[in-house]
């Protein structure tokens, strides 16, 4: 019996041995930095939405488990559930182990509603992700939406009623992308009954509407709306409304497109296919009624192809009649006889650059694509020294190689906000490698010490300005405030706590003091050169939904570039020359077709201060949708192909291009990587322009010739017309001898005039200096004529107001004097005056006047004359 016992002893032991090796983490009862001796308290608010009314329901919560703090923060780790409690009052209390990661999944108990699919649950259930941020209590208000529910039959192209048995299938079809709103900032996901019925939910009592992305057939990806034309879908709590979702969303997408339409100038001539579009569309829809829901959809298909490809045309048409009006420019050249001139391109003003590796191969595509601008990026965090200085012969090297090489004329760096070497390389490596870092580094970065960084950082804005200086370095725009509008992983930075590391992303608050700090000491040292942010994707549902989930409180994350610029710029007074951000087509997290970009681009700029430009940092388009890619059930296959890029790439383009103040395009990829392995950061197959052999797509060529047809180069006719930017016009005389090389700024939107004469025994050179000479002279003329006049005209201003108030006080003793007045031109004048008392303030007001008119005069004439030459 005894043996028996040792046997099974030995056993069990051997087993424990086994799960130990299997699982040690999980296997460890006491933790390596000892947290678990700590409890964390919450204490939780669980309310409706709307009402603020406290819930009833169930919590459940888990953690990350490891062995050490800091990893379970960054989410390495086993999630296990913590507890299961009630909650009564909308109050739950309860106490749990210190752990970095904490998941709440809620179930209100608020009743349920019973329908023909089933009982349909009051409220939404929801998830909420808690960061622990070195406070070891939790205070939450956790807002859950009363919902109503939208049962979406879908019909497919070919007719076919399309059903989802399991909560895969919705994934299947297009990752889950259905969602229902009220406000456009808050939004429900969708729901499953027990007899496998499909609703979208949506917040209840209140207009909503419907998103979700599929394939337009003809047209591609895109995402719809459906909103019960225009009024919203008004469901009470637990109640329920049935759509024909396909029919809906081609009435509200038709509608949407028409609002398009009327905004645009009167005078702006479409082409005929957008009339004739629209209107088929509609009297599809409009002869809809009555039929079958399978012929409604088929309608609904037709005419969602015909109005996005009306709408599509119509923002092109658009974006061509801006381009024309706003960037492209008329050089007029008068030249004395027997002179001509070429023109040749130095660089456009918008700033169009293409990320490529520098190999031998690829030189030829390199000079090409950045040629149009020659702007290249310097970047000096990697050779910083520990106090933030750059090591001067690092700067001449690398200065010396993007202008050489990659023959740039115009430069981009990035600041430093707090971007000391390996906090810099965090957003492109785990910040796990944070704790493989010097030791004299790991004082500095753990715990986070704000004020040393910015010391740092400070101290890297102001070298770099002296040495741009020192080197005269045409340095153009300054990357800052890096995707500071997400809280990502990737952006993690590591505190310290009851001596325990632990992880968390910088809070809005803490990002927009050192983002005014820092970028007021970038344009106090360097004011001519452009302060450019770099956040992230446009809003869409997919995003704002998770930002729900993931940042609950809001502390860490914006939603989308137009809540980033109402956050940073307007409230928290951020200086910013430029709005930078990203787009990555056919993502889920970012925009799907052209429209959706115009879209985006055009709510920035109703909330941007007019000073203030935009650009897209990242920008790219794939031409093959591989098997990690993001849409699985769709068959993008089918139509993603080399082709559709080059023709989505040059469209967006004039898209950008017809936006007057977008000042820069960064094509993200200029190669196809050979694999993503080993990548970090963003890195998805087939987006680049060349191929992985390095030889060109058919994307590289339309980006190429896009440019060429707006750009003149060559002999010079009387007038030409080219895109906004410099150039170098060189004179000839007649036998084809060279005289001169003029370089000439060609403004977007007007008309520049060069005139050449000759005089005898002086030069054509000398005329000209001599004009640009007076230029700068007629300049500071101008000013100061300028402020006179501004001086004349409140002077003239105050004494109209105190003539307009003596009127009055003395219109009670009317009294009719004759008053004469001589003028420089030897004319007299005879004015009614109603009192002796203001004859001396008509004269005057008049002799201001005329005082206005003739320095007014003389201001036109100056500028007229200075604008023949411009440097």
């Amino acid at each position: 019996m005894n043996i028996k016992k040792t046997y099974l002893t030995i056993f069990v032991i051997f087993l424990m041995y086994l799960l130990l090796l299997g699982n040690p983490v999980v296997a460890k009862n006491t933790y390596d930095d000892g947290h678990e001796r700590y409890r964390i308290k919450f204490n939780l608010q669980i309310v409706d939405a709307f009402t603020d009314h406290p819930l009833n329901g169930v919590i459940r919560v888990y953690a990350v488990f490891n062995d050490k703090l800091w990893k379970e923060s960054l989410d390495m780790g086993e999630w296990r559930e913590l507890l299961t409690l009630s909650f009564r009052g909308g109050q739950a209390s309860f106490e749990a182990p210190l752990h970095g990661r904490y998941s709440l999944d809620i179930e209100p108990e608020e009743g349920v509603l019973k329908s023909p699919y089933g009982l349909l649950p009051r409220y939404e259930d929801a998830s909420r992700l808690i960061i622990f941020d070195g406070n070891p209590t939790v205070k939450m208000k956790i807002k859950l939406y009363p919902v109503g529910y939208v049962f979406a039959k879908i019909y497919s192209p070919s007719g076919s009623l399309i059903k989802f048995r399991d909560w895969d299938d919705p994934w299947e079809y297009n990752r889950g992308l259905f969602y229902g709103t009220c406000d456009n900032e808050n939004y429900t996901k969708y729901f499953l009954t027990s007899e496998d019925e499909f609703a979208i939910l949506v917040p209840a009592g209140c207009p909503s509407k419907v998103y979700w992305v599929t394939y337009v057939p003809d047209f591609g990806l895109a995402w719809l709306q459906a909103d019960n034309d225009g009024r919203g879908y008004v469901i009470r709590r637990g109640g329920y409304i049935v759509i024909n979702l396909v029919y809906e969303s081609a009435k509200t997408m038709l509608r949407k497109a028409l609002e398009f339409i009327d905004e645009i100038p009167k005078n702006l001539e479409l082409s005929d296919n957008v009339t004739s579009y629209l209107t088929e569309a509609k009297k599809l829809l409009d002869n809809s009624a009555g039929l079958s829901e399978k012929s409604k959809a088929l309608n609904g298909w037709k005419a969602l192809e015909l109005t996005f490809k009306a709408w599509r045309q119509a923002i092109l048409d658009y974006s061509w009649y801006r381009i024309r009006k706003h960037r492209v420019g008329r050089l007029v050249l008068d030249l004395p006889s027997g002179v001509k001139a070429n023109m040749t391109l130095d660089y456009i003003d918008l700033r169009f650059f293409v990320g490529v590796k520098f190999d031998e191969e690829l030189r030829q595509y390199y000079y090409e694509l950045n040629g149009f601008s020659k702007y290249g990026h310097l970047g000096f965090y990697p050779t910083m020294n520990l106090d933030g200085t750059i090591p001067e012969a690092e700067f001449q090297r690398q200065y010396r190689y993007v202008k050489n090489e990659h023959k740039a004329r115009q430069f981009n760096t990035a600041d430093g906000d707090l971007a000391y070497h390996p906090i810099f390389e965090s957003g492109f490596k785990h910040p796990s490698e944070f704790l493989e870092v010097p030791e004299e580094l790991k004082k500095l970065l753990i715990p986070f010490n704000v004020t040393a960084l910015l010391k740092i950082s400070k101290t890297h804005i102001k070298d770099l300005s002296r040495l741009v200086k020192k080197y005269h370095v045409n340095l153009k725009t300054i990357e800052a405030m890096i995707e500071w509008d997400r809280g990502g992983v990737p952006y993690y930075k590591p505190f310290l706590w009851n001596g325990l590391i632990y992880f968390r992303p910088l809070t809005l608050k803490e990002k927009a003091k050192i983002a005014k700090e820092l970028n007021s000491l970038i344009k106090n040292l360097m004011p001519e050169v452009e302060v450019t942010t770099y956040f992230s994707n446009p809003l869409n549902p997919e995003v704002a939904y998770w930002l729900k989930v993931e940042d609950p409180e809001r502390k860490y994350n914006l939603r989308g570039i137009v809540d980033a610029v109402d956050y940073f710029v307007l409230r928290k007074g951020v200086y910013v020359d430029t709005i930078g951000f990203q787009i990555h087509m056919l993502h889920p997290t970012d925009q799907l077709n052209l429209i959706e970009i115009y879209e985006a681009l055009n709510k920035l700029y109703k909330i941007l201060p007019k000073s203030i430009g935009i650009t897209i940092m990242e920008f790219d388009v794939p031409s093959k949708i591989g098997e990690d890619e993001a849409f699985y059930g769709l068959q993008l296959a089918e139509y993603v192909n080399e082709d559709y890029q080059a023709r989505l790439i040059k469209d967006c383009t004039i898209i950008f291009l017809g936006f007057p103040r977008l000042r820069g395009v960064g094509y993200y990829f200029g190669v196809d990587p050979q694999s993503c392995e080993g990548q970090a950061g963003y890195c998805e197959m087939y987006r680049g322009l060349i191929r992985s052999d390095y030889t060109p797509k058919p994307a590289y060529h339309a980006v190429i010739n896009l440019f060429k047809s707006l750009i003149y180069e060559g002999q010079c006719s009387k007038e030409v017309t080219t895109l906004a930017g410099w150039y170098n016009v060189t004179l000839y005389r007649e036998g084809g001898q060279p005289i001169e090389t003029y370089r000439i700024h060609v403004d977007g939107g007007s008309t520049t005039r060069l005139i050449v004469r000759f005089y005898e025994n002086e030069t054509l050179k000398v005329e000209v200096e001599r004009l640009r000479s007076e230029l700068e002279a007629y300049k500071s003329e101008i000013d100061e004529l300028q402020k006179t006049v501004n001086r004349l005209q409140q002077q003239s201003a105050e004494k109209d107001e105190t003539i307009h108030r003596l009127k009055k006080e003395l219109s009670k003793h009317p009294e009719t004097i004759t008053v004469t007045i001589t003028k420089t031109l030897k004319t007299t004048e005879t004015v009614v005056s109603p009192s002796r008392d203001t004859s001396t303030l008509v004269l005057i007001a008049l002799v201001a006047g005329l005082a206005v008119v003739m320095i007014t005069v003389a201001i036109m004439a100056l500028r007229r004359r200075a604008n023949y030459v411009r440097r």
